[in-house]
């Protein structure tokens, strides 16, 4: 279906539990994109990704993305779980935001539930080199951590 305002194109598709694909193709036939989306089953653990692994002690900021996946690695995009997080070592807790403009929570909340199954930590670095471990735990999920050292 064509929307003649927006020049968006949809396709209404009945659910079905599985892995949907959508391919596009040049006037020549030759692929040039794909893209896909797989069904998940119960939220299991959460993942979490590092973006620096190594900060100084001037910026030492380090920013983590948190999946919540089911048993496959699939990420559970419907889960709303709350996150909890502690550091240990060499670094403070900052914060933590989902993009949900509706949750109110205190930024500075240990505690936040994800939106989408997603959720991004900062944490910053403490005035002196070392380690720290940041952990991510939620009831019923299998929990995360990572490792960030300070230069």
């Amino acid at each position: 279906m064509h929307d003649d305002n927006t020049e968006n194109i949809t396709w209404e598709i009945p659910f079905r539990e599985g892995k949907l694909e959508a391919i596009g193709y040049d006037k020549d036939d030759h692929q040039v994109c794909k893209n896909s989306i797989e069904s998940a089953q119960a939220p299991y653990a959460i993942v979490a990704k590092l973006y620096k692994n190594n900060v100084t002690q001037d910026d030492a900021l380090s920013q983590i993305e948190l999946q919540i996946v089911d048993k496959d690695g699939i990420p559970a995009v419907f889960a709303e779980n709350e996150i909890t997080c502690q550091v240990k070592g060499n670094a403070r807790f900052l914060g933590m935001e989902a993009g949900n403009n509706k949750d109110m929570t205190n930024y500075k909340s240990n505690r936040r539930n994800t939106l989408h199954g997603r959720l991004i930590c900062y944490v910053q670095g403490a005035d002196k080199k070392g380690t720290a471990t940041i952990q991510f735990s939620s009831p019923g999920l299998k929990p995360a951590s990572v490792r960030s050292g300070i230069k």
